[in-house]
């Protein structure tokens, strides 16, 4: 990207279709060194960020607080990890949100089945980003109790639950799913939002900072723990015009190329295979 990414002009690709996308997540992930270089970024806020759009042109950012929440994931797979080797995978995750009432406690927000595709092919691109499917059941649950009496339904074989239909097509359709992976994830998010009038083809980005704890379910049922940090387009994409999406990514890859400058190592695998290698293979 120019000044930005240090390694020439990227490829965009014209539409999502190019990317095999219908559902898209696109982000960029990297490991953060230590709790230290994790203090370091939570300074982001109150900053103002330069990046390059796909005109090499800067477009000026403002970094904000936005809430910091827990995640509870707990990932499921077959016996011999079929959606693992496919490039998959498929969690039940359950959201607290900090504060939101009169005490400075973690609050139920929401849970939901999450599946996610194999990852796109990114010619080019900053060797942090990535990009896949995304596809979240459309069942909405008030209580943890809730969600956890209906799950062994959701994700029985031949389950219609357009998530978990999604992740086992043509794979593993008829094998039963088990907890192999349980995750924590303390996150603290900050957004990225345009400085100025807003320009429908800039995004805004989730910035979260990412604390994470492991605990394997299979095999060798180890403990480890990771530092990560993930950076997310949050505008929806799949009606946008070829400019607007190119214009987006063309940001995110920008970002990347700036994170990585700050002295974060580009990751690009997800915590599900991250924790599953640490912990059970």
């Amino acid at each position: 990207m120019g000044k930005a990414g240090g390694k020439g002009r990227v490829t965009l690709p014209k539409d999502l279709g190019e990317l095999g996308l219908a559902s898209p997540e696109i982000e960029a992930k990297f490991d953060i060194p230590n709790r230290a270089g994790l203090a370091a970024l939570k300074e982001l806020v109150g900053s103002t960020i330069t990046l390059i759009d796909s005109g090499n042109q800067p477009v000026e950012f403002v970094c904000t607080m936005d809430k910091e929440s827990l995640y509870l994931d707990t990932c499921f797979d077959t016996k011999s990890f079929r959606l693992f080797q496919g490039g998959r995978m498929v969690r039940a995750r359950q959201r607290y949100d900090l504060g939101g009432g009169s005490g400075p406690e973690y609050r139920f927000k929401k849970a939901v089945v999450q599946a996610k595709t194999a990852q796109a092919t990114l010619t080019s691109f900053h060797p942090a980003v990535m990009a896949r499917d995304e596809i979240r059941s459309t069942e909405k649950f008030t209580s943890p109790e809730a969600f956890a009496a209906r799950l062994p339904e959701l994700l029985a074989p031949g389950s219609r639950d357009k998530a978990v239909f999604a992740v086992r097509k043509g794979l593993a359709e008829t094998k039963k799913l088990k907890p192999v992976l349980e995750i924590r994830d303390d996150r603290f998010f900050m957004r990225l939002s345009k400085k100025g009038k807003h320009d429908p083809s800039v995004p805004s980005f989730f910035v979260s900072l990412d604390a994470v704890r492991y605990q394997g379910l299979l095999g060798k049922c180890g403990h480890a723990e990771g530092l990560y940090l993930e950076a997310e387009i949050i505008d929806e994409m799949t009606t946008l015009s070829s400019r607007q999406l190119r214009s987006m990514l063309a940001l995110l890859n920008s970002l990347a190329a700036y994170l990585e400058r700050r002295g974060l190592t580009p990751s690009n695998i997800s915590k599900y295979e991250a924790g599953l290698r640490l912990t059970v293979l």
